[in-house]
């Protein structure tokens, strides 16, 4: 009898201990979610940028800022801020994936949608890579590859020549 009131309270305990664990998580994607969502909701890319995945700053981020935002007008951005953020629901999917459901409002619109978050060197970040149509993809391969540190890069341990300018 003793024995079943011991395995009752193991059990008791390690369910607690489980709910407390995942409840932790769900705060941290939370307040992760919630940080990414409102920084890029108010067109603040850079302070986005701590609370996005390697791949998300690299194929996302770098876009919007170099190509997307400077030719976008600045009218329409103001006339979209402030944005507000809701966060609706936090579905932990494994130990390394989850998504967030929000609700974004602007004084133009309210958009629900779902970000993805993974697990990245431990810590949690939103997930999202845009498709770029296969022109606009040549001209971020193209920028990229013309920057001076990557044409630096390139010559490094190669002979070079001086060439007279006319």
């Amino acid at each position: 009898m003793t024995n079943i009131y011991m395995k009752r309270n193991i059990l008791i305990i390690v369910s607690a201990l489980v709910l407390i664990g995942c409840g932790g998580a769900e705060k941290e994607i939370e307040k992760t979610a919630y940080a990414y969502l409102d920084a890029m909701g108010n067109y603040k890319v850079g302070e986005a940028r701590p609370h996005a995945s390697q791949a998300t700053c690299e194929k996302t981020l770098n876009v919007l800022e170099n190509f997307l935002l400077p030719n976008t007008d600045t009218n329409y951005i103001k006339s979209n801020m402030p944005a507000t953020i809701d966060i609706l629901k936090v579905n932990v999917l494994t130990d390394s994936t989850a998504t967030v459901d929000y609700k974004k409002t602007t004084p133009i619109q309210v958009q629900n949608g779902t970000l993805d978050m993974v697990k990245e060197n431990g810590k949690w970040c939103a997930e999202v890579i845009i498709s770029l149509p296969p022109l606009m993809q040549q001209a971020v391969t193209v920028q990229d590859s013309n920057t001076l540190e990557k044409r630096l890069e390139d010559l490094k341990g190669k002979v070079v020549k001086a060439q007279k300018m006319e």
